[in-house]
């Protein structure tokens, strides 16, 4: 059982549960998920530019990470109110955005790419961890590599209150999460063509790996369902898997809701 392994060192699922009591009003962080793109003069399809040119540009701007398909991340530091954490993505993502178009580079917020497909979009991280989880979806299909490389959300972070609180919490933002999907959902193409609906994202990480992508909804406490979570997806490799390797392994979990300890990512808003 992940939710109770208990060897020195390790996070135990329980864990991730924990909350932090230090703060009466839980803080509010915002990750915004983009792509960078290359765009002709001409009319003719976008490119995605490499790392390491996107990172050239943005040299020396604070609270940038990139995803494995050249995403730029824009993470600025939590604040106490969803107002502040607001003021504060935008200003980043201004400066940012102003700084690729001088290089006549776009960076554009929507929630799946709409020229590509995957194999025109290499991985561009390729630590191991990001090459298991690539060789894993392909086991499955090309909705997993698609998920990696040509996918953008926008992560709400709020912080975790201990114990019953932070259950309610938990509770609350896994009700939420199908209604915010549906609300912001921002991914109406795919390879140049119209779905007829926004929701592309979404249905892409619903198909990469089920077990690995969705929590169904279970009334018990948070930690033994998201124990259920990490027992159910197949573990990406050998170095993933076993008692030994579940810190590892619950690195590998993206479900709408995911818990962090002193904070929860909801990952459902394009």
């Amino acid at each position: 059982d992940l939710g109770r392994i208990a060897r020195p060192g390790a996070v135990r699922v329980d864990e991730l549960f924990a909350g932090d009591p230090s703060n009466d009003v839980p803080s509010v962080g915002i990750e915004l998920e983009l792509f960078p793109l290359r765009v002709p003069g001409d009319g003719a399809t976008p490119t995605v530019p490499t790392i390491a040119e996107t990172a050239d540009a943005l040299e020396d701007l604070p609270s940038i990470t990139f995803e494995p398909g050249g995403q730029v991340e824009l993470n600025p530091p939590p604040a106490s109110t969803a107002s502040e954490a607001i003021e504060r993505i935008g200003l980043l993502r201004a400066e940012a955005a102003g700084r690729l178009r001088r290089r006549d580079r776009g960076l554009v917020a929507i929630g799946l790419d709409p020229w590509h497909d995957a194999a025109e979009v290499p991985l561009q991280l390729a630590d191991e961890r990001y090459r298991a989880m690539d060789a894993h979806y392909a086991t499955i299909g090309l909705e997993g590599r698609t998920f990696m490389r040509q996918t953008a959300s926008t992560q709400l972070c709020v912080g975790l209150r201990p114990c019953d609180d932070g259950w309610m919490q938990w509770h609350a933002a896994n009700l939420m999460a199908p209604l915010l999907a549906a609300i912001f959902a921002n991914a109406p193409f795919r390879h140049g063509r119209a779905l007829g609906h926004n929701g592309g994202r979404t249905a892409v990480i619903e198909k990469a790996d089920r077990a690995r992508h969705r929590l169904d909804w279970v009334a018990r406490a948070p930690h033994v369902a998201y124990a259920e979570l990490a027992s159910a997806a197949h573990p990406i490799g050998a170095a993933y898997a076993g008692p030994a390797s579940a810190v590892a392994h619950l690195t590998t979990l993206f479900p709408p809701v995911r818990p962090r300890g002193t904070y929860l990512e909801v990952r459902s808003v394009d």
